[in-house]
């Protein structure tokens, strides 16, 4: 009745260190990021929460590309791996807002779109 299951064999890659990124990943990601975060000031009205979630979720993705491409940046002196990791933890640290986007970026990234939540006029005014 049910097709044969067959069990699939996940592939490894033969070696878990980073490789290096075409030179300049980690910049065009800022870049997109700084673009998606301009778009997001501009979305004023407030019937626009889907186009909020989605640019929102974009945000969140271009700057999780800039972490994870800034370590593995080709090109730079060594230590920089380091460097970002050090400066991530000292911003986890002394950040809450860093920590919070952190998190956020990680939902989106992994579960669920991120959506903004929002509350009842009657309930804000009381």
């Amino acid at each position: 009745m049910f097709p044969c299951m067959v069990a699939r064999t996940k592939k490894h890659r033969p070696s878990r260190t980073p490789r290096p990124t075409p030179k300049g990943e980690a910049e065009r990601g800022l870049q997109d990021a700084e673009a998606h975060l301009h778009e997001l000031t501009q979305i004023t009205n407030p019937n626009q929460k889907r186009t909020f979630a989605r640019r929102l979720n974009d945000f969140l993705r271009s700057a999780r590309v800039v972490e994870n491409y800034l370590e593995r940046e080709a090109g730079h002196a060594g230590g920089l791996q380091a460097w970002v990791r050090k400066e991530d933890l000292n911003l986890r640290v002394s950040n809450p807002r860093y920590n919070y986007f952190v998190d956020l970026r990680n939902v989106s990234e992994k579960d669920c779109v991120v959506e903004p939540d929002v509350g009842d006029p009657e309930q804000r005014d009381k």
